[in-house]
């Protein structure tokens, strides 16, 4: 008989209330981030270029910035405001 290992991945809350996607947050890697530069291609964050029709990107549930993060590289940039 093979073992069966069950994985969950949970998702957690931003500090102001809603909760990000679990396909984007492995446990505690997202959060509020600072210094995000709106480009006409995108955006850049932690070094990274990312183009503003990345799947990656997708609207924050607040007035913030919100990165998810890990070992692995960006996982999600949650922007505010409405996205095109």
């Amino acid at each position: 008989m093979i073992p069966l290992v069950v994985s969950m991945v949970l998702a957690h809350q931003a500090p102001s209330g809603w909760w990000y996607d679990p396909f984007c947050c492995g446990g505690q890697d997202c959060h509020p981030v600072v210094g995000v530069v709106v480009t006409g291609d995108g955006f850049v964050v932690a070094g990274e270029l990312m183009a503003g029709n990345d799947p990656r990107i997708l609207p924050s549930q607040d007035d913030a910035f919100h990165l998810c993060q890990d070992e692995t590289g960006i996982h999600c940039l949650y922007v505010p405001g409405k996205l095109s």
